[in-house]
C-alpha cells in the first residue's frame, strides 16, 4: 500500500507523541506502538520516511530532535557511501537529520533468520543445520562500519541473535581500536 504525503505526516506525528509517551511504557507494548517514527512501513523508511521528516521539520511539527536512519543496501558494497552522504545532505531539517545508516545484520527469531551460535532445534529438539541468515558477511562488516563512521554517520546495526551480536560488536571494536590507534599516533 503506497502511503500518502498526508497519511505520512498524519503518522509521524503521530509516532511522536507515541515516541515521547514510550518512556513510561513497559517493553510488552512495543506490538501497540507500530506506528512510531522509524516503523511506520518498511518501504516508507526507506524511501519516504527522509522527506516526511523533512516536510514536518519544515512545517514545525516536530515535538523532539528526529535521527532518520538511511537504508544500507546488502547487494551494493561501499560504493554506496557516496550516494548516502548526498542524501544525508539533502536529509537535514531543523529538528530533522538522516545521519545515521541502518544495517540489517540478521533476521528474528521467529522465522529462523536470526543469526546464531547454536543450531536452531527442530520439532523435537534436535539440532538442525540452520544458524540463522548473516545478511552481511561478517568478514566484510568491520570495513563497511569503518567507512560509515569515517564518513561521518552514525553506524545502527539490526541484530538479533547472537552470534550477529558479536558480529557486529566484533566490527564496531575493531573500529574503536582503529580510532584510539589513530589517536594515539597524533599524540
Amino acid at each position: 500500500m503506497r502511503m500518502t504525503a498526508r497519511r505520512q505526516a498524519v503518522d509521524v506525528r503521530h509516532g511522536l507523541a507515541e515516541r515521547a509517551a514510550a518512556v513510561v511504557l513497559a517493553d510488552h507494548e512495543q506490538d501497540r506502538r507500530r506506528h512510531v517514527v522509524g516503523e511506520v512501513d518498511r518501504v516508507a523508511i526507506r524511501h519516504q520516511l527522509r522527506h516526511v521528516g523533512r516536510r514536518a521539520a519544515e512545517q514545525g511539527t516536530l515535538t523532539g530532535r528526529v535521527i532518520g536512519a538511511l537504508w544500507w543496501d546488502r547487494r551494493k558494497g561501499l560504493e554506496q557511501i557516496e550516494h548516502l552522504q548526498e542524501l544525508r545532505a539533502d536529509g537535514v531539517r531543523g529538528r530533522f537529520a538522516a545521519t545515521s545508516v541502518k544495517i540489517m545484520q540478521d533476521g528474528v527469531c521467529e522465522n529462523f533468520t536470526a543469526s546464531m551460535l547454536d543450531p536452531y532445534l527442530d520439532e523435537h529438539g534436535h539440532p538442525t543445520d540452520n544458524h540463522g541468515l548473516a545478511y552481511i558477511d561478517p568478514q566484510e562488516l568491520p570495513a563497511i562500519v569503518t567507512a560509515l563512521d569515517a564518513a561521518g554517520f552514525q553506524v545502527h546495526v539490526h541484530v538479533i541473535g547472537d552470534k550477529a551480536v558479536r558480529d557486529a560488536l566484533d566490527a564496531i571494536d575493531e573500529e574503536l581500536v582503529r580510532l584510539v590507534r589513530r589517536a594515539q599516533a597524533g599524540r
